[in-house]
């Protein structure tokens, strides 16, 4: 397996290692991002940018020793997570299991996610109308996308879908190039 940096320089101490298509990333995650804890009190859910103000983002394995494992849907202050903010990459830490409904909508300067290998659920709308958005790939552990999750990305060319989805909704990716090459 390759080892590359993601963001920034090689970082030792607060680093963390994510994994795309079998390379290594060793990753230093945002600071400053908000955080709700779950109402069972296990885990933290992103809840938007807080304070953080790089475009390049990167969400934590944890918080406050907690594993991370949702991107809002939730109204915060600001509405959605990271909705119509100007981020333009997304590197998802390795316990997120789910990206709630308009997580991510209408980011517009949105060009690369990086999704975690634990991701199990996209909700619906959660990247609608992203576009520049031009290529997805999936872990194998995404069972879920719900409809209209990538309604509207007029600019996406690939998207890799593992064969394990279980379920995708209607329209989730209505609206998209037809020339787009899904992979299953």
């Amino acid at each position: 397996m390759r080892t590359k940096n993601i963001v920034g320089e090689l970082l030792l101490n607060g680093s963390q290692v994510i994994t795309k298509n079998d390379v290594e990333y060793y990753c230093k995650p945002s600071e400053g991002l908000a955080y709700t804890l779950s109402n069972d009190g296990t885990y933290y859910i992103v809840s938007g940018l807080g304070t953080c103000t790089d475009s390049e983002i990167v969400i934590p394995d944890f918080y406050n020793e907690l594993p991370v494992k949702e991107i809002s849907s939730g109204k915060n202050g600001a509405g959605y997570a990271f909705r119509q903010t100007s981020i333009s990459k997304m590197v998802m830490g390795n316990n997120i299991e789910k990206i709630g409904s308009h997580a991510f909508y209408q980011c517009d300067n949105l060009k690369e996610v990086v999704f975690s290998k634990s991701l199990k659920l996209i909700d619906s709308w959660a990247f609608f109308s992203n576009d520049i958005l031009e290529s997805i790939i999936f872990n194998e552990g995404l069972q879920t996308i719900k409809d209209s999750a990538f309604r509207g990305c007029a600019k996406l060319k690939s998207c890799y879908i593992p064969i394990a989805v279980e379920s995708i909704w209607t329209y989730a990716f209505y609206g998209i190039n037809t020339n787009a090459i899904i992979y299953c």
